[in-house]
């Protein structure tokens, strides 16, 4: 009889478990700094009765997602060309036009009836008749048509902005700088990923022009932003006041980067949030929760807590720890408990506040993303624990009870543990204002 050959692990298989490893840490790991600079000449706090930011970014710039963060957390209010344009453009041309159409043709064939001087005038009536304190002007309109009208390409932009200084001082310019290559090649991954690998040749050469058809208009579009953008950064650049942010397609933190800085300013949150912590025995149970729309991110307990041998106590504290590690600003979770230990006894310990509802998530998520709608929106069976700090907790159905028990018991123990004091995290925590 001779010995069984000894194995070894095949490369490929030692490759699958480096890239798994390499996988769970890109997860967790918290987003690196974003290259930033911010000018000398930048104004802070300059007027206590108004604050103005101009903002400026192309096409993948998450300009949007910055500005609704902005607006929810500091109560920034948005003035943009294109609401400008479409809501008082009308009555200056005596109501010749009112939809939006009819606006873009007849720029289209009359580009005098713009001026940037009246649109500043515009923006002006707007912050002197506004109760409100915060304001982001967007003045690069979203219209190509508009953008290529003369009024941007061959206006005195700097007299225009010089005038509009005079009577409303602007604290600085926001630049969020994309590379035109990154966005042009991330457009270029995206399509080729949504191929189905089973089309013929003839729609595969199909798909590729179309591919090229969307490129050529991304580029068309970069090429116009950059025409029409660049005099009004030249100008904020001349007194130094652009902070500006460099982007990759894969950036997470730009909207939380811009609202740490301004933090720093000295500005203050309009209102106190909270975050979700959404808690399942089963991953599959998130299923069916449009995740992205309610800001949960989907993390699974064995993960995090590898030595399955410890107590509830130790395994929520080594939680606590990851989520004030690597949470971004106002992030929620969604957690699934695939590793917990259930506890051998009863847990006695009181709980701050317990209940059981059938409710929309909406009820308990109100940072939910206003970009789109949800994709689907259900009921759900959850147990509701209020915990120490700015933290709710929500334990979806089928739940253990005793499990539920003892997290809710754990998080009041950690409170005044010295063992649960959190690392410093990189978000920003909510102040009175």
């Amino acid at each position: 009889m001779g010995c069984a050959p000894s194995c070894t692990p095949s490369i490929g298989v030692s490759n699958n478990v480096n890239n798994k490893k390499e996988e769970i840490f890109s997860e967790f790991a918290p987003p690196p700094p974003i290259p930033l600079s911010i000018g000398s000449g930048v104004r802070k706090m300059l007027n206590k009765d108004k604050s103005i930011i101009f903002i400026f970014g192309g096409p993948g710039s998450q300009k949007g997602i910055i500005i609704e963060e902005l607006r929810r957390r500091y109560d920034f209010v948005t003035i943009s060309t294109d609401d400008i344009i479409f809501n008082y453009l009308p009555t200056k041309v005596a109501n010749t036009v009112e939809k939006p159409s009819e606006i873009i043709n007849m720029l289209k064939n009359d580009a005098g009836v713009l001026s940037l001087d009246w649109i500043f005038s515009m923006i002006s009536a707007k912050l002197s008749t506004s109760y409100l304190q915060r304001f982001i002007i967007d003045v690069i309109p979203e219209i190509s048509s508009i953008m290529r009208s003369d009024c941007f390409l061959n206006s005195n932009n700097f007299r225009a902005l010089e005038n509009f200084e005079r009577r409303n001082p602007v604290m600085f310019a926001l630049e969020l700088n994309v590379f035109d290559d990154e966005i042009l090649e991330q457009t270029t991954t995206t399509n080729k990923n949504k191929k189905e690998p089973e089309l013929s040749k003839e729609l595969n050469n199909f798909m590729q022009g179309m591919d090229d058809i969307d490129k050529g208009r991304l580029q068309k579009r970069l090429e116009a932003y950059h025409r029409c953008s660049s005099p009004f950064i030249r100008y904020f650049a001349q007194t130094k006041r652009i902070i500006r942010l460099t982007l990759n397609g894969k950036t997470k933190n730009a909207a939380s980067t811009v609202t740490d800085i301004l933090r720093d300013f000295g500005f203050t949150y309009q209102r106190q949030t909270h975050r979700i912590l959404l808690f399942a025995m089963k991953e599959h149970l998130f299923n069916d929760i449009d995740l992205e729309y309610y800001r949960l991110r989907k993390i699974r307990l064995g993960d995090i807590v590898k030595d399955k041998s410890v107590d509830v106590i130790e395994q929520i504290h080594s939680l606590q720890q990851f989520l004030e590690r690597t949470a971004a600003s106002d992030e929620n979770f969604a957690i699934s408990l695939d590793s917990i230990r259930r506890p051998e006894e009863k847990v006695n310990k009181r709980i701050m506040f317990y209940d059981r509802v059938s409710a929309y998530l909406d009820q308990f998520i109100q940072n939910r993303s206003t970009l789109r709608a949800p994709t689907h929106r259900e009921r759900v069976q959850v147990h509701v624990i209020s915990s120490p700090g700015d933290q709710i907790l929500l334990f979806m159905d089928p739940f253990h009870e005793k499990v539920l028990r003892a997290i809710g018991a754990a998080y009041n123990t950690l409170q005044n543990d010295c063992r649960a004091t959190p690392s410093p995290a990189p978000s920003v925590h909510p102040e009175e204002s």
